[in-house]
C-alpha cells in the first residue's frame, strides 16, 4: 500500500558547476486516496471522493549559499462541491473549489511552494483553490474573475503595492465590478437542516437567494404592496394571510407620504463597482486619494441620522460618485475633485407635516414635495493651506470648475428656492495649466509676481445660470424673485 504511493522511478538529475552542486527531482510522491462519504443523522451524507497528495519539483543547491525549495500538492476531494447542490445530471450545481479531476491532475492540483535558505523562508500559493477564480490583466490591471456559475460572477482588481526606492513613494490600489447578478446558494443550509430532522423548514428554503436590488417601490417610488408579498411568497414559498396584508395597507399609507428624496434611499440596492487609489510620497510629504464608482454606474447611496440645530433629530442623505483628494507643491495646496448629492431632512418639520395628513385644507405643501436637496458635480477645487494665522494653517478653499452648484429647497411652510450654477472644467493645455498654476502659487508667496494671462492659451470657458428663484408661499400670493428657466451667457 505505502509503496503504491510513490511512482515506480524517480528521476533525479545531479548537476555540478565549480563549487556549486544542485540536485533536482521532478516528482517524489504522488499518493492518490478516495475518501467515503461522511454519514449525518438522517440518512444525510457529505461526499467527498478521489483525493490526491503529492510533492514535487524538489531542488537543492549548494554553493556559497544553500537553499532549497519543494512543492506541495493538494488535490481537493472530487465530489467537494457536490454539496453545494446538483442539477439533473448529478453534476455540481456551484463550482466553488478546484477540486482534483485524474484527467487532468497538474491544473486541478492546489500547489503550495517551499522555498528555504540562507536569506529566509518562503511560501507561496502557486495555484488558486478556487475553480470561479482566474487572473487576467486588462487596462495594465491584473483582476481576478470570480464566477459563480448560476449564482453570478464578480470581478475584484488584484489589490497592487508598489515601491518608488529613487522617490520612496509608495501606491496602493484596488477595486470591484459586478459582472453578473450576485445570489446566494443555500443547498448546504438546507442539507444541514434536514440531517436535524428539520425537512419542514429546509424545503421551504429556495435553492439560491438573489443579491441584487430590492425595490418595493415602483417607478413613482409609492410603496407596492403586491410586490412585496409576491416577493416574500416566492423566498418562502408561501400564501401570504389577509392579515399581514391589512398591515401592509397601513404602513403604505405613510410610506407614500415620504418626501419624494427620502423614498429613493429606501431601495436597497448593492453597488455597481468601487475602485480606489491611495499614493504616498514622503519626500514632499505628497499624499494622493482617489475613490468612486465607475462612470455610468448607480452611485453608493447611505442615510445618516445626525442632530441638528438645537439638538434637533435629522437624517442626511448622501449619493456618493466620486472622490479626489490630492496635495501638490510640498503640501501647500490641495486640489479636490468631487462628484456627491446630498438630501437634508429635518425629522421635527416631517413628522408635522405627516400628522396633519392629506385633508387638512391649509395652503401648504404635501408631505411629498418637501425637500431640502443639494447637488455638487464635478467640482474642481484648489485648497490653498500655505497661509497661517499664529501658526495655525487656514485652509482656503477656490472652486475652479464646477459642471453643477446648486440646491433645491421646498419648506413645510411654503417657500420654495433654488439655486444652480455651473462653470464646467473646459479642455486644457497641459503644459500652459503647469505653468498657470506655478504663477499662481509665486504670486500668493510672494504679491510682487505677476502671472501671465496667456499662459493657458485658448480655452472654451461656459458659465452658465440655471434656476435662480426664491417663491413666497400660497397664503402670500406665490410671488418670486428670480428666474424659473435660467440665463444663457
Amino acid at each position: 500500500e505505502i509503496q503504491s504511493i510513490f511512482p515506480e522511478k524517480i528521476t533525479t538529475t545531479f548537476v555540478a558547476r565549480g563549487s556549486a552542486v544542485s540536485i533536482i527531482t521532478r516528482e517524489i510522491l504522488d499518493a492518490r486516496v478516495n475518501i467515503p462519504p461522511i454519514k449525518l443523522e438522517g440518512g444525510v451524507e457529505i461526499p467527498l471522493g478521489l483525493t490526491r497528495f503529492s510533492l514535487t519539483n524538489f531542488a537543492l543547491n549548494i554553493g556559497k549559499e544553500l537553499s532549497l525549495s519543494l512543492d506541495f500538492g493538494l488535490g481537493l476531494p472530487a465530489s467537494l462541491n457536490k454539496n453545494f447542490g446538483t442539477n439533473e445530471k448529478d453534476e455540481p450545481f456551484l463550482n466553488i473549489f478546484n477540486t482534483f479531476d485524474p484527467v487532468n491532475p497538474e491544473e486541478t492540483t492546489i500547489r503550495l511552494r517551499l522555498a528555504v535558505g540562507t536569506k529566509g523562508v518562503k511560501l507561496v500559493l502557486a495555484t488558486s483553490p478556487f475553480a470561479f477564480i482566474t487572473f487576467k490583466e486588462k487596462d495594465g490591471k491584473v483582476w481576478c474573475y470570480a464566477d459563480f456559475g448560476e449564482c453570478g460572477a464578480v470581478r475584484f482588481q488584484v489589490p497592487e503595492f508598489s515601491l518608488d526606492l529613487k522617490t520612496r513613494s509608495f501606491v496602493f490600489n484596488g477595486g470591484f465590478e459586478v459582472v453578473r447578478d450576485l445570489a446566494l446558494p443555500l443547498h448546504l443550509v438546507k442539507m444541514l437542516l434536514k440531517g436535524m430532522k428539520a425537512e419542514g423548514v429546509a424545503d421551504i428554503l429556495p435553492d439560491k437567494v438573489p443579491l441584487q436590488e430590492i425595490s418595493i417601490l415602483n417607478k413613482q417610488d409609492k410603496l407596492e404592496i403586491d410586490k412585496i408579498i409576491k416577493l416574500v411568497e416566492d423566498i418562502l414559498h408561501i400564501d401570504i394571510p389577509a392579515e399581514f396584508e391589512a398591515v401592509l395597507e397601513i404602513m403604505a399609507e405613510g410610506v407614500n407620504r415620504l418626501p419624494d428624496d427620502l423614498r429613493k434611499y429606501l431601495k436597497i440596492t448593492l453597488p455597481k463597482s468601487f475602485n480606489f487609489d491611495i499614493s504616498v510620497t514622503p519626500e514632499n510629504q505628497g499624499l494622493s486619494i482617489k475613490a468612486g464608482v465607475k462612470k455610468g454606474d448607480p452611485p453608493i447611496r447611505m442615510l445618516i441620522p445626525s442632530l441638528g440645530a438645537f439638538y434637533l433629530p435629522e437624517l442626511i442623505g448622501l449619493e456618493f460618485y466620486s472622490f479626489s483628494l490630492g496635495e501638490i507643491f510640498a503640501t501647500n495646496f490641495l486640489l479636490l475633485e468631487l462628484n456627491l448629492r446630498i438630501d437634508h431632512f429635518d425629522l421635527l418639520t416631517l413628522s408635522a407635516a405627516l400628522a396633519l395628513g392629506t385633508d387638512h385644507g391649509l395652503p401648504l405643501p404635501s408631505s411629498n414635495e418637501i425637500q431640502r436637496h443639494y447637488i455638487i458635480e464635478d467640482l474642481f477645487m484648489l485648497i490653498i493651506t500655505a497661509i497661517k494665522v499664529y501658526g495655525i494653517p487656514i485652509p482656503i478653499p477656490i472652486p475652479l470648475f464646477y459642471k453643477e452648484l446648486g440646491f433645491e429647497y421646498y419648506g413645510f411652510e411654503g417657500v420654495k428656492a433654488q439655486g444652480h450654477i455651473g462653470f464646467p472644467k473646459p479642455e486644457l493645455n497641459i503644459a500652459g495649466l503647469v505653468k498657470a498654476v506655478k504663477d499662481f502659487v509665486l504670486f500668493v508667496i510672494k504679491p510682487e509676481a505677476r502671472m501671465d494671462p496667456k499662459a493657458l492659451g485658448k480655452m472654451d470657458l461656459k458659465f452658465h445660470i440655471g434656476a435662480n428663484y426664491i417663491q413666497l408661499p400660497k397664503y402670500l400670493g406665490r410671488k418670486s424673485i428670480g428666474t424659473k428657466k435660467g440665463i444663457p451667457l
